[in-house]
Parts: structure tokens; C-alpha cells; sequence
């Protein structure tokens, strides 16, 4: 085991010997193996303990590397100028799959999730590996996403990666946006990119694909990203011995000792960047709870308010890691 470090060629060359390494992302931290070996990808699903019928995503570093794992003959209109239009950065695309795409990065689906990474270190180690990777956010499957390479290192405490490559805190602290056609454009997974941006190119509103126990994309699971603190989404105050996050300036109230505030001047976008980070850190303390603000229902509101639900979800049924 190599812990971590700042080096890509380490990480570059653990990659191309089939090993799992975490890297950085603009959203989160991702697991990454490369996706032309089945024995690497399999190594993705044991490591975090993810379900083999819950498909990944396939990272490249230019869109002229899709050619042979996406069928671009068939690729759904709006498609190509999504890609001029956001890529790189947290867009996925569901798109017909091509003949190099192993079964077991889409599940044995028809179609492939794809994007092209912000990160210019996650772009450069694609190029050195000499193939896309597959990458799932970087977390024991169910819990909160990392967006730090210190939330990877004490995840795996126990059962430490090959290496984690530092590159400091995710930009955007929120997985991508996931968006497919069935056949209209649907949105499958809530991210970082609001729907209105993504509405305001394709010229037509999205559908919206709700979580469901099957997996048709990536992260659609209807118990995730949560602590194992119980999660209490609510604008009420927590008692004192609860965990509390907030995300706008707070009116004078008694002093709590585990309040984070998050965006004390009401930016989503500075909410995003530290929600995860705010969970895992309250959910350090043995607290009874963790209380969180609701966000306002439009833009990236509707990405922060889904996460939250979700993690509160998983308690209230009762489900476990």
C-alpha cells in the first residue's frame, strides 16, 4: 500500500497495473480503475462493497476517446451539443453503448454512462494510463461521498486503497449530473449542473427519473450518501447535543456547540462545495442526530435537498451499511 500522496505518475502506474487508485475529481473524490480490464473493475465493487447490478461511470479525457465505447452513430439528438456545451465537467451522458464497454461497467445495459472530467490531473492520468476509467465516487457504497483526500484515507481505514492521489478539496462537492434519454431527455441523477442549464441547451424542458431499487444509471439508489448518524432534514433547532448544519447567516440564537455553517451568505454553490464535508465531520462525534437546513427548490437547491432526503431516507427504513 502506497497511503497517499501528490504524485500522478505513482497513480498513473498503479492504474495501468489494474490496481484501484482514488483520485480527484471537480465533484468528488472518484475510485478509478481502468475500464478495459474486467479483473480491475471487479476490484472497484469489492472495494467498496457495491452492488454488481449498480453501474459505473466511464471517464475520459477528450471526447475523440469515446470512439468504439460509445455508439456514436447512435447517439440521441441534444447529445453532442451537451458535450460542446459542459464538458468537461459535471455532466454524465446515458449513451448507446460501444463494442469495448465490459458488462460489468453498465450492468449489461444498452447504454453507458460517460463524462469528461474538469479535474486537469484526472484528465492527465486518463492519458497516461492509455485508457478511460471507471470511477464511482471513492466511498464505502451508501455513505457520504468524499470531497477531500483525507475523507478517502478514513473511510478505508480499515482495509486501506492501493493509494489515494491528493489534489486537494473538490471544487463543486456534489457528484455530476446524470442525464439520459428514455426517449425524451431525462434527468437520472440530480448534480452539480442544475437542470435549467442543461434546459437552456437542448432548447426543451428534462423529464426527471425518480430513485428507484433498480438501477438503470449510476446513483440511483434511494438510500445514499448518508452518515451513519441519523439524519433529521428540518428548519427547526436541533437540541444542544444534536449535530446541526446550516447554510445561511442565523438569526441570534443560544450558542451551539456543533453547528457548521456551511454558506453563511446563502450561496448553493458554497453550500455544495461543504455539505459532505459537514457530515462527515458531525458524524465523527457519536452525536444523536444531524440536523441539516432545507435548501430553496430551485437550481442546485433541488441537487442539495435530494441529497439530504435521500441520507434521511436510509434511517427512516431502517436500512444499514
Amino acid at each position: 500500500m502506497h497511503g497517499s500522496g501528490t504524485n500522478p505518475a505513482l497513480a498513473a502506474e498503479l492504474l495501468r497495473a489494474g490496481n484501484c487508485v482514488a483520485l480527484p475529481t471537480e465533484t468528488v473524490y472518484g475510485l478509478a480503475a481502468r475500464a478495459d480490464d474486467p479483473q480491475a473493475i471487479r476490484r472497484i465493487f469489492e472495494h467498496k462493497g457495491r452492488p454488481l447490478t449498480n453501474p459505473l461511470i466511464l471517464h475520459f479525457s477528450d471526447v475523440e476517446g469515446l470512439d468504439g465505447w460509445v455508439d456514436l452513430k447512435a447517439m440521441p439528438e441534444g447529445a453532442r451539443a451537451l458535450m460542446m456545451a459542459f464538458w468537461p465537467g459535471p455532466l454524465t451522458l446515458l449513451l448507446p453503448r460501444g463494442p469495448k464497454v465490459k458488462d460489468l461497467v453498465c450492468a449489461g445495459l444498452p447504454h453507458v454512462a460517460v463524462r469528461i472530467p474538469q479535474h486537469p490531473m484526472f484528465r492527465d492520468i486518463i492519458r497516461q494510463v492509455g485508457a478511460p476509467l471507471a470511477a464511482p465516487s471513492a466511498n464505502p457504497s451508501g455513505y457520504v461521498s468524499p470531497t477531500n483526500a483525507g475523507h478517502v484515507l478514513s473511510q478505508y481505514a480499515d482495509s486501506p486503497l492501493p493509494f489515494v492521489l491528493d489534489g486537494g478539496p473538490c471544487a463543486r462537492g456534489v457528484e455530476s449530473t446524470i442525464l439520459g434519454w428514455s426517449p425524451e431527455p431525462t434527468i437520472y441523477r440530480l448534480g452539480a449542473l442544475p437542470p435549467e442549464a442543461i434546459e437552456k441547451v437542448i432548447g426543451r424542458p428534462c423529464a426527471h427519473l425518480q430513485s428507484d431499487s433498480i438501477s438503470v444509471a449510476p446513483g440511483m439508489s434511494p438510500h445514499h450518501y448518508a452518515p451513519h448518524t441519523p439524519l433529521v432534514v428540518s428548519d427547526a433547532a436541533p437540541p444542544p447535543d444534536a449535530g446541526w448544519i446550516t447554510w445561511q447567516a442565523m438569526e441570534p440564537t443560544p450558542l451551539h456547540p456543533f453547528r457548521i455553517g456551511i454558506s453563511d451568505r446563502g450561496d448553493l454553490e458554497e453550500a455544495a462545495t461543504h455539505l459532505y464535508g459537514a457530515m462527515i465531520a458531525l458524524d465523527q462525534l457519536d452525536l444523536a442526530f444531524i440536523f441539516v437546513q432545507p435548501f430553496p427548490e430551485t437550481g442546485l437547491g433541488l441537487t442539495l435537498n435530494e441529497r439530504i432526503a435521500r441520507a434521511a431516507r436510509r434511517h427512516e427504513s431502517g436500512t444499514a451499511f
